[in-house]
């Protein structure tokens, strides 16, 4: 990982699902939207990896409020910015920065793992690390959501719009390319039980400049008709018998 994370404005992604403009807002919110959604119901304890800010915190303290949440990012900025900015709203929330090496906690502490567009940050060889510790941490019969950009999709245009007119570079960043068959390959090689894989954002969030309900009716649309969306979002289970 050669990208210094610290460079990316302290909350900046945070201020882009509050503040930016309205198809920023609707991506972030809705993508975070359907990752807690994709939560079990039963879950009460949940790591976020690559938590940044801790935007998925702070959304799910009104959406799943029951939900414990431990954010780490290797970033020490954006933990600052969560410890100051996400704590007094989310009262369960507690955000570390780590080492990208290992994580600080022990076998089986946790219900539930989510990544929100990290993998793709990863060369093979972290991502295999990556894998190896969510597999550590996460309880046998636990959920790993994870969320990446799909290379099978819009998304190459948009990351080029985005190299060109946004301050922070996507291509400094990606380091791995994922599509629907990859990561199902990804996934089901290391020996998870994937559950689930799917895609969302076609069109619907740049709709959001007309109306944020219609950009909603048209999201759920795209899913209904298994559109190829730009993001790629997996579910996949910790069996309970482990050979990892």
């Amino acid at each position: 990982m050669s990208f210094d994370y610290n460079s990316i404005p302290p909350g900046y992604y945070f201020g882009a699902m509050l503040k930016g403009k309205s198809p920023q807002r609707f991506w972030h919110q809705k993508k975070f939207s359907e990752v807690i959604n994709s939560i079990p119901e039963n879950v009460d304890v949940v790591l976020d990896i690559g938590c940044a800010a801790g935007s998925l915190t702070y959304l799910a303290a009104s959406l799943r409020p029951n939900l414990h949440i431990t954010g780490v990012d290797v970033s020490s900025a954006q933990i600052d910015f969560a410890n100051s900015m996400v704590v007094p709203a989310a009262k369960n929330a507690t955000f570390l920065s780590i080492s990208p090496e290992s994580l600080p906690f022990s076998d089986n502490s946790f219900e539930a793992v989510t990544c929100v567009e990290l993998i793709e940050h990863l060369n093979e060889f972290e991502n295999a690390r990556l894998m190896a510790e969510v597999f550590r941490v996460l309880r046998p019969g636990g959920s790993w959501i994870v969320t990446t950009p799909n290379y099978h999709s819009l998304w190459p245009v948009l990351e080029l719009a985005l190299n060109i007119w946004s301050p922070v570079k996507y291509n400094e960043q990606h380091l791995t390319r994922f599509h629907k068959k990859s990561l199902r390959i990804h996934l089901e090689n290391a020996g998870w039980e994937l559950q689930s894989i799917g895609t969302f954002f076609v069109f619907s969030p740049f709709l959001a400049w007309i109306s944020k309900r219609f950009a909603e009716k048209i999201h759920s649309l795209e899913k209904i008709l298994m559109l190829p969306g730009s993001l790629l979002l997996a579910k996949a289970r910790k069996p309970f018998s482990e050979a990892f």
